[in-house]
Parts: C-alpha cells; structure tokens; sequence
C-alpha cells in the first residue's frame, strides 16, 4: 500500500519537476538577457560619454 502511494508521487513529481525546471531555466534566459541588454547599454553609455569628457577636458 505504502510503496503504491511512493510510485503514484513520483508520477506526479516527475511532470511538476520538470515544468519548474523549464520555468527555472526560463528565468535564469531571461535574466542573463536582462543583464546583457543592460551591460550593452552601460557600454554603449560609456563610448557616447567619452568624448564629452575627452572635450570638456
């Protein structure tokens, strides 16, 4: 009886684990591209801010 509930939670286990794994890896895409976008928008800030700096000296 016991090991008959054990088997049916791991069925019900495994399609829930794997949703949050695909949510999980979702999140972490989504963030990495978050942090890229803002990185290339820091870069980009810093190449436009340079030549002020450069000119303003």
């Amino acid at each position: 009886m016991l090991s008959m509930q054990i088997i049916i939670l791991k069925r019900r286990n495994i399609p829930f684990l794997r949703h949050s794994l695909i949510l999980s890896i979702l999140l972490v895409d989504c963030l990495l591209l978050v942090g890229v976008c803002y990185f290339g928008f820091q870069c980009s800030m810093m190449r436009v801010a340079k030549p002020y700096f450069f000119f303003s000296k």
